[in-house]
């Protein structure tokens, strides 16, 4: 199995920030992991009014993958060339999330 990286970029977000794609492209190519960027907008998400971000809470494309952990990673990040590998820093048993400054409570 491996870890995965997942990355929403709907609605042509993917060519706006191709950058940080780029920046996790090369770290998942260093850390040995592999990197899903999704660009097509699902039909279920039009609830969320096509917000990508929702994407991979309500993908299959996470259910049909055989993988140990996952990061779901903003399109606007940029992670550094000297990042360590992330899956090495923390045990497989923690959950982690950021809590978001948009003002949802």
């Amino acid at each position: 199995m491996t870890n995965i990286v997942y990355i929403a970029a709907t609605n042509g977000m993917d060519k706006n920030f191709s950058v940080g794609i780029e920046s996790w492209k090369n770290y998942c190519n260093r850390i040995g992991s592999r990197l899903i960027v999704s660009t097509n907008n699902l039909p279920e998400n039009n609830d969320m009014e096509g917000n990508g971000s929702w994407q991979p809470w309500i993908s299959n494309n996470l259910k049909n993958e055989n993988f140990d952990r996952v990061l779901i990673a903003d399109i606007d990040m940029v992670v550094r060339e000297t990042a360590p590998n992330i899956f090495d820093s923390y045990p497989d048993t923690i959950f982690g999330a950021v809590k978001d400054v948009s003002g949802i409570n």
